[in-house]
């Protein structure tokens, strides 16, 4: 393995902690690595519009991975890298059973996230002690009245989630899904289902990134706790799960770091990138 060019760091129980902050001790050393000319780059399932503030205004971070894959933006630019669509004809023909079955779900549209009213109800609900829901779910989302119509009038789709809640309601429409040609599924957490195009994925986008930047594989880095990042892990030249991680993903990774509440993305940074 070469010297760490490339960090790819998952937002979510990775680089943020439960506060959804950056503690001190992570931010010093992202900013030690960054004066060593390390590429920072936040992968994340998120929208553009749903990544914090703080995250987007870094000085330091040049590089966006959002949707997870789906779109690499260049945030000193405002330009739009990449963009990686599930087809039109796919993405209605999706909404249409996700409709008949009454699941709730969002659609993530030029870095916008679109719901019905009653699907962000209902994921709230589903999150009863997170306090910092409502309030991102109103600065982040839009509502619209009525899916269906709106995925007819778009050119396709960047990501599709689905928040059932329930494992058992996303088991067959799993199965139906993986059948569909054009899509890539990944299944993140109980009841949660992640939709993007054949092909796309935080770690294809990453390795894409970074032979664009002329980096090298082995120069690459991932860091990641859930199973949106297996992909992320497995294509980096060193994988890191953090201490929080899903046990399938610690499985997976070279090296395990500490928690998010233990500044795992420091102690990481600190092991692999600035020693």
């Amino acid at each position: 393995m070469g010297k760490i060019r490339l960090v790819g760091l998952d937002l979510d129980g990775t680089l943020l902690d439960e506060k959804k902050a950056i503690s001190a001790p992570t931010m010093e050393a992202l900013e030690e690595a960054a004066r060593q000319g390390v590429y920072l780059v936040p992968v994340t399932g998120r929208p553009h519009l749903g990544i914090p503030k703080l995250v987007r205004t870094l000085p330091f971070v040049r590089y966006i991975i959002s949707c997870n894959g789906a779109c690499i933006r260049d945030e000193k630019n405002g330009t739009l890298l990449r963009e990686r669509l599930i087809p039109a004809e796919e993405s209605r023909a999706i909404v249409h059973r996700l409709q008949e079955k009454k699941l709730p779900f969002e659609v993530l549209v030029e870095g916008v996230g679109y719901g019905e009213a009653w699907v962000y109800e209902h994921l709230i609900a589903l999150n009863p002690h997170n306090a910092f829901l409502p309030r991102y779910v109103k600065e982040t989302r839009r509502i619209v009245p009525d899916m269906q119509a709106f995925v007819q009038e778009g050119r396709g789709l960047e990501e599709l989630f689905i928040m059932a809640g329930r494992q058992d309601s996303v088991e067959e429409l799993l199965c139906e899904l993986r059948q569909i040609p054009h899509l890539h599924v990944v299944h993140p957490g109980p009841g949660m289902l992640e939709i993007t195009a054949a092909g796309v994925d935080k770690g294809e986008a990453l390795l894409a990134l970074a032979a664009r930047l002329g980096i090298d594989r082995s120069e690459t880095m991932a860091i990641g706790d859930s199973g949106n990042d297996l992909t992320m892990l497995r294509a980096a030249g060193l994988s890191v799960a953090m201490g929080n991680a899903a046990p399938e993903v610690k499985t997976l990774s070279d090296v395990v770091t500490e928690t998010n509440e233990n500044h795992g993305v420091a102690v990481a940074l600190s092991r692999y990138v600035l020693a």
